[in-house]
């Protein structure tokens, strides 16, 4: 009988283990069976399949572990649930669609590891992009008045966009599911007149995107108020 045991150093949680409690990982690499349960963990509550080191899994982990908890499940209740890529999830609803990034090497390598959670409700929609994933990421971007105005970057890059590698029919189902519903309401709203105060909305929508003059929005706002 050995004096000693053999110990072996977790690469993701630093500890000092026996050897029979080392396992190996789905990336290929060794860890405890406590640190493998928490990547099989992570990996099924945010769909991240990527491939990482030692070290990029430790600090994800660290990262997961300081997030407060949160009890709101955004797929509850969601039509479409779906896993993208770069750490995005849409979670898509009768009235609005919920953008969720994760924190991930993808996400923080696009720059949108702080994004957190985008909800938008259709009603908001000003236009929606859909491009095919080639040689770069395919993307959904839904676009309102507030997102043209301060977006700066790359379409697959904003927080208003699902990125993904590859599309599915659930991606392509969710994707025409979007354009009726927008469609649906705007149709809706058009068939009822706007009040003065929504047409000043309106109005204020389109000089903030800088569509018209300041002068113009004062001349039509005094019309609108009958000043």
């Amino acid at each position: 009988m050995a004096l000693f045991e053999k110990s072996i150093r977790c690469p993701v949680c630093n500890g000092s283990k026996k050897e029979e409690e080392i396992v190996t990982t789905v990336y290929g690499w060794k860890a405890c069976r406590d640190c493998n349960q928490e990547i099989e963990d992570y990996r099924k509550n945010t769909g991240d399949d990527q491939s990482y080191s030692e070290w990029e899994l430790s600090s994800i982990l660290k990262e997961e572990k300081a997030k407060p908890k949160i009890s709101f499940d955004p797929s509850s209740g969601a039509i479409y649930s779906i896993a993208g890529d770069r750490g995005k999830s849409m979670f898509v609803f009768d009235n609005k669609c919920i953008i969720d990034t994760a924190l991930t090497v993808g996400s923080v390598l696009m720059g949108n590891a702080t994004d957190g959670r985008k909800i938008i409700f259709y009603k908001d929609i000003v236009g929606i992009q859909f491009k095919q994933p080639g040689s770069l990421l395919g993307f959904i971007q839904l676009e309102t008045a507030a997102h043209i105005k301060n977006e700066n970057s790359a379409n697959f890059y904003s927080e208003n966009s699902f990125v993904f590698q590859t599309i599915t029919d659930e991606i392509w189902a969710a994707y025409q599911y979007i354009v009726e519903r927008v469609e649906s309401m705007k149709n809706s709203e058009s068939g009822a007149p706007l009040s003065p105060m929504d047409e000043l909305k309106k109005l204020k929508e389109v000089f903030d995107l800088g569509i018209i003059t300041e002068e113009e929005f004062s001349q039509k706002k005094k019309k609108l108020l009958d000043l």
